[in-house]
């Protein structure tokens, strides 16, 4: 039983007690309770603490994931150092109006609208992220009161204004629940209860969808204590450290706070129309006529493509008038599928330097720097004829001047000679290179060329007219020319041999060109082509050499038995 009650009284102290601080609504539960216990046994009174104990340790882990972080207070050097440092995407709210930083005095002051150019008020800071110098940063001007003092340490004095340019800081992706914020005063009375203010506050993300308390709100002020002493801006000009404006400066660059794509290395893959988003915060007027907020005169955004370095940009020249807060401005490149960079930027006049534009610096925000940016949209491309070549052209590709033509498209060979512009260049037939031809022989022997006319070969050469040569005794027999032009020269040439057939035969004495020689051209029976034999024929007792193979009658093996041929040819090849 003491056990047991030991551990209840346990229980209420590591849970129940400490929780009673977060949960003060619980205690009048918790003390009827354990009234009600002081009537029960021992046991159910133990049961009591430890389940009331139990309760009160779940409500407190409940409420520990969105418990508020308080704000800590910084000096001006050590903020300067922080936003400095490489890779730091801290932010800085200035909550003071636009006079106080123009060195005028304050709406609610005797001295309202007089410049007197106090150095401790005047100017508003500006830093650089070391390894990023060309990003000139500022504050975000958001005022805590701006025409007249707020006593207590309540809202700002337009609050909705207030939240709804946080909540576009945080929409924009431009700071989000965990980003450093700084916050600006002149004495650090504002900057300071603005931070009590936020730190009080969830506030709404849309990027995230998620309701949650800001954890490193940081109050610019040495010492900690609202209206003590110098504040942040006093701090920060009694450092010397760097500002934007000073006495008769009197416009402020526009605040660029987003832009979309707002992910360094995005890819578009949907259309080669790429939406862009710029965003300029213009916060709200102050009560003093010496102080004005000139129109944004142009909002552009430019995006240069790599490697070739072409630059594509557009801007919005639309007058936007001050005291609308938050200006977003839409625009649309057009981009080729490729690699680029892009930023943006923003203009307004300077009253102080007449007609003058001035440009807002690269980043008047965290971490909104040149951005990669990569273009590569997929899209159907036509290629009837399956040449991996399109006709529509773009990211399709070089353009196919012919999608119904396989061997017609952007780089094919072009020196067929068909009449057809193969490698689509517009020229036909423009890689066909003439050759050297020659015709005919002997005194027709010609030169010519070989060329591409109207999509066809045309050979030039044209070959000579034949003479004649021959008959045989003929000068033209033993010239040592072609004369007529058949290839044949002299005594080769038919036209100058002489055949004699006197038995009219077919078969000649001179043999040669003339053919086979007759052994006897008296008598008809009597040729190369004529038979002698077999054995008993009357051509092997007929004392002649029918056939011209210099063996007459029986002495012809074809007039011999088999048995005697054998024997005879071997008697005649030894004889």
């Amino acid at each position: 039983m003491g056990y047991q009650f030991g551990m209840g009284v346990a229980c209420l102290r590591y849970s129940v007690l400490p929780a009673l601080n977060q949960c003060l609504w619980c205690f009048q539960d918790l003390k009827i309770m354990m009234e009600f216990g002081c009537l029960m046994s021992i046991k159910k009174k133990t049961m009591v603490l430890m389940i009331a104990g139990l309760f009160l340790l779940i409500v407190q882990l409940a409420d520990a994931a969105s418990t508020k972080t308080p704000f800590t207070s910084v000096s001006a050097q050590a903020t300067y150092n922080a936003l400095t440092a490489a890779g730091s995407t801290g932010v800085m709210l200035d909550t003071r109006t636009a006079d106080e930083y123009y060195g005028c005095g304050q709406p609610w002051n005797s001295n309202n609208g007089v410049c007197t150019d106090p150095d401790a008020y005047n100017g508003t800071p500006k830093w650089v992220v070391s390894g990023v110098p060309d990003a000139v940063r500022l504050p975000f001007n958001i005022p805590y009161w701006y025409a007249g003092v707020v006593t207590g340490t309540g809202a700002p004095e337009d609050e909705a204004m207030v939240r709804s340019l946080i909540e576009e800081l945080l929409a924009a992706g431009t700071i989000n629940f965990n980003t450093e914020i700084y916050l600006l005063c002149r004495t650090a009375y504002r900057s300071y209860y603005m931070a009590d203010w936020m730190d009080d506050q969830t506030f709404y993300n849309a990027r995230t969808g998620t309701t949650e308390y800001f954890s490193k709100l940081i109050n610019i002020d040495a010492d900690g204590t609202p209206g003590g002493g110098q504040g942040g801006m006093q701090e920060w000009n009694a450092q010397g450290l760097p500002r934007w404006s000073n006495y008769g400066d009197k416009t402020m660059p526009p605040q660029i706070i987003s832009y979309a794509p707002d992910k360094n290395g995005y890819t578009e893959t949907v259309s080669n129309e790429v939406p862009f988003i710029v965003s300029i915060l213009e916060p709200r007027l102050p009560g003093n006529s010496a102080i004005s907020y000139s129109t944004v005169l142009n909002t552009c955004v430019g995006a240069v493509e790599l490697p070739s370095l072409s630059t594509t940009d557009l801007c919005d020249t639309t007058d936007t008038p001050a005291n609308t807060l938050i200006t977003h401005y839409n625009l649309t490149l057009t981009l080729s599928n490729g690699n680029y960079l892009w930023t943006s930027g923003s203009e307004n006049y300077h009253p102080s330097l007449g007609s003058l534009q001035q440009t807002s610096p690269n980043a008047t925000y965290a971490g909104h720097d040149t951005r990669n940016l990569t273009v590569d949209v997929i899209v159907a491309c036509a290629d009837n004829d399956n040449d991996t070549y399109s006709p529509d052209g773009g990211d399709c590709g070089l353009v196919d001047c012919d999608d119904n033509n396989d061997t017609v498209f952007p780089g094919a060979d072009d020196s067929l000679c068909n009449g057809i512009d193969n490698n689509c260049d517009g020229v036909v037939d423009e890689g066909y290179t003439s050759s050297s031809t020659s015709c005919g022989v002997g005194i027709c022997a010609s030169l010519g060329l070989l060329e591409c006319v109207n999509g066809g070969e045309v050979d030039s050469c044209v070959a000579g007219t034949p003479d004649t040569e021959g008959p045989f005794g003929d000068a033209t027999c033993s010239d040592g020319i072609d004369n007529d032009c058949d290839g044949a020269i002299d005594i080769a040439d038919s036209d100058c041999v002489v055949c004699t057939d006197n038995d009219g035969d077919g078969y000649f004495v001179e043999g040669g060109d003339c053919g086979t020689v007759d052994c006897d051209d008296s008598d008809t029976t009597v040729n190369t082509g004529a038979t002698e034999g077999p054995p008993g024929d009357p051509t092997c007792i007929d004392a002649k050499d029918n056939d011209c193979d210099g063996w007459i009658d029986s002495d012809d093996s074809d007039c011999q038995d088999s048995g005697r041929r054998m024997h005879h040819h071997r008697g005649h090849g030894g004889g």
